[in-house]
């Protein structure tokens, strides 16, 4: 047993330090939803507070309220305000 995860251990070391970077083909589904979370800009109203996540895509739009400190400062935009 001890030898086995013996085993174990050093083929994941080693699969793990290789250092080569592979490349990892999507499937349709997948390089969609990327695109989807790509193409979401995350606003705050400036007269209310609340924070959205907004998407428009091809043919689609979709909002959601989010709460604002899940939001990465760089990624916020603040409404026009005064």
């Amino acid at each position: 047993m001890k030898k086995g995860l013996a085993a174990l251990a050093i083929f994941a070391l080693t699969a793990v330090s290789c250092g080569g970077e592979e490349t990892v083909e999507l499937t349709t589904s997948e390089r969609l939803a990327v695109n989807v979370v790509e193409d979401v800009e995350y606003v705050r109203d400036h007269r209310t507070g609340i924070c959205f996540a907004v998407y428009t895509g091809y043919r689609r739009a979709a909002i959601s309220s989010i709460p604002c400190e899940q939001v990465p400062a760089d990624l916020l935009v603040e409404t026009g305000g005064e």
